[in-house]
């Protein structure tokens, strides 16, 4: 699993970088160290392969005390970029248990913020609107996973997804899944205040004006 860390925060430094193609390649190697690491269990454990099957098809929300972020800020993107979350994310360590689980989930994550990124420094809009959807719909599929009881999400990361995929139903000129996105980001904040927990939510007075406000003129992270 070390190796499928380190290639993941690789691509993470690619994609800081905007080198997309190498840290998409990259990623695909951590994905695949990941699956290969799954297989390797499932074949040595035949007796409990029906439950294995069933918890570990697709990666569920991790939890966010084991991500960490990198330090560097991106460089102000172009007028498309405004309302993004630019940053990938870094693995610091793995969980005791669902640590599988939690590093797919984070290199789908970069996956779709790759692709994100190469959509919006597109020339070709064939190129652009192909990167979008591919974007969209990894954030959807990180989105509409079903939440586990014992593993939650950072809300910064949660935020993210929801806002990223707000942006891209803005750029697709679908107004309506844009709005539903940002009520839905919108509630989460609210309750984040409720809690007094706003200070823990990177990026949150950026979450908060895209939620209120479209367009926008200000980078949520």
């Amino acid at each position: 699993m070390q190796s499928a860390i380190y290639l993941n925060n690789r691509a993470s430094s690619l994609i800081e970088k905007d080198s997309f193609e190498k840290a998409i390649e990259t990623l695909n190697q951590a994905l695949n160290a990941v699956q290969k690491v799954q297989k390797d269990e499932w074949s040595s454990s035949s007796s409990s392969s029906s439950s294995v099957e069933n918890s570990e098809k697709f990666p569920r929300r991790p939890g966010g005390k084991y991500l960490s972020t990198s330090n560097k800020r991106r460089k102000e993107l172009d007028d498309l970029a405004v309302l993004m979350y630019s940053r990938p994310l870094y693995v610091s360590h793995l969980p005791q248990t669902e640590g599988k689980t939690f590093l797919s989930w984070i290199i789908i994550f970069n996956f779709a913020l790759c692709h994100h990124l190469m959509a919006l420094r597109a020339v070709d809009y064939n190129d652009k609107h192909e990167n979008l959807l591919e974007a969209l719909k990894l954030y959807e599929a990180l989105v509409a996973l079903p939440m586990e009881d014992t593993f939650q999400i950072e809300t910064t990361y949660f935020m993210a997804m929801i806002n990223n995929s707000a942006q891209i139903y803005q750029m697709l000129h679908r107004p309506r899944q844009a709005k539903q996105h940002a009520d839905q980001m919108l509630s989460l904040l609210m309750v984040t205040i409720q809690e007094g927990k706003a200070d823990t939510v990177d990026g949150f007075d950026g979450f908060l004006l895209n939620a209120t406000q479209r367009p926008l003129g200000a980078v949520a992270a």
